[in-house]
Parts: structure tokens; C-alpha cells; sequence
């Protein structure tokens, strides 16, 4: 099973790009969504960020965290900024080691039943696991969660596009966008670090593109596995 890795800066369109390849069956761990979840239910993360921030952080009635004026805050402090992720980085990651490790045991369980079947010789067409799977997270090569995966493909886009987008997803003015992709890794930087490229452009069309990589990751762990790849199909 191939460990694959979707990173790039805000606005890139690395959820987009990860939601197309769900749609080919492939699993995904969203970083971001599951920090979200962790930081509005968990009682240890709360409490932390509290005695940092303050009770007004998070909102009444359990609505969770206030993320403007969080946002409001780090991205003026570079150290506070730090804090936020000290606290909120480590459940994130071993949420998706264990997410990835549950993977790794679907996918041997599944490959030992192809097995079995091939042993006894019988032509039967089975029910493919995913050949891959992706962690999908912004701070890869950041806090080094790059080094256990096998793949890292990067989703690019321009910086007047991103600051396009952003400034119409979140309401947000160009100049608070600005000083937020000041606080991360250069985009040339991290794209020069991936081992493959999709460009988000909003000029290039995305799903050949993510077709293409999908053909490239089925195709090759097939070959390394032994799967015989018949249509969408493996068979034995």
C-alpha cells in the first residue's frame, strides 16, 4: 500500500484536489478537518488553549472555537502562533498514524484473501482495496510528518489566486491573506520539495490531471504487489 502525502498553501485547492481523489474510492485523512474536530470537542486541547488564550476563545453553547479571533491573534504573533500549533499539532498527528496504521491492516487483510484465492487457483474476480491512500495536511514537510510517506504531490496555485480565494472563502482582506502566507513555507519552496505537481490554477482543468496521478500510483503498486489490473477490476 502506497503512503501518499497532498500538501500546499492556503488557497491552493489541496481539499479540492483530495475530495476528487475520494471520489475514486481512495481514503483520506483531512488534517484540518479532524484538528477542527479535536480543538472544538477535545476537553485537554481546550483546556490548554484557555489557559494561553483565554475563555473568550471558544464560543458560547458549545459552538466551539472562535476561529477569527484565534486567527486574529497567531497571525500577528509569530509566537503565539507557535503555541497554537504546539498544542494542537501532536493529537492531529497521532490521530492520522493510527488512521494510517487501520489502513495499512484493511489493505493486508484484504491482499491475504487475494491471496488465499490465488492459491486455490480459482479465476475469481475480488473487490480491490485501495492501492493508496492520502494524508492530506498543509504543514507536511513543516513538522516532518513528510518522512513516513512514500509520495508527496503538491496542489499549486499562483499567489493572486490564492489570495483570490481566500479572501472570498473566509471574508478576509487581501492584506490579513498576505501576512498569513507570510507565516508559511514559500509555495516555490514546498512545491520544489514534492515528488509531483498539480496545478490549481483555475486555467488547467483538475481531473485529467488527477486521473493521470491516480493511474500512475494504481499502476504502480500493482506492479510491485502482483495485483492484475483488468478495466477497474483486480483480478487473480
Amino acid at each position: 500500500m502506497l503512503k501518499l502525502g497532498i500538501t500546499g498553501g492556503i488557497g491552493s485547492g489541496k481539499s479540492v484536489v483530495s475530495r476528487l481523489f475520494a471520489q475514486l474510492g481512495i481514503p483520506v485523512f483531512d488534517s484540518d478537518k479532524v484538528a477542527k474536530i479535536l480543538i472544538d470537542t477535545d476537553p485537554l486541547i481546550r483546556r490548554e488553549l484557555i489557559s494561553v488564550f483565554g475563555n473568550e476563545i471558544y464560543l458560547p453553547d458549545g459552538q466551539g472555537l472562535d476561529r477569527k479571533k484565534v486567527g486574529s491573534i497567531v497571525f500577528q504573533d509569530k509566537k503565539a502562533l507557535e503555541t497554537l500549533n504546539t498544542i494542537t499539532h501532536p493529537p492531529v498527528i497521532l490521530a492520522a498514524k493510527k488512521w494510517m496504521e487501520q489502513q495499512e491492516k484493511t489493505y493486508e487483510a484484504k491482499k491475504s484473501k487475494w491471496l488465499e484465492t490465488k492459491n486455490q487457483n480459482k479465476h475469481t474476480v475480488i473487490i480491490p482495496p485501495a492501492l493508496y491512500v492520502i494524508k492530506e495536511a498543509a504543514l507536511l514537510f513543516e513538522s516532518g510528518t513528510n518522512k513516513p510517506l512514500d509520495f508527496i504531490l503538491g496542489v499549486y496555485a499562483d499567489r493572486k489566486t490564492r489570495v483570490r480565494r481566500v479572501t472570498q472563502r473566509d471574508g478576509l482582506s487581501a492584506a490579513a491573506v498576505e501576512s498569513r502566507m507570510a507565516k508559511q513555507m514559500n509555495e516555490e519552496k514546498k512545491m520544489s520539495l514534492c515528488d509531483g505537481i498539480i496545478i490549481n490554477d483555475g486555467q488547467q482543468l483538475l481531473w485529467p490531471q488527477v486521473l493521470r496521478w491516480h493511474r500512475y500510483f494504481t499502476e504502480r503498486v500493482s506492479h510491485e504487489e502482483g495485483w492484475r489490473l483488468e478495466g477497474s477490476l483486480l483480478k487473480v
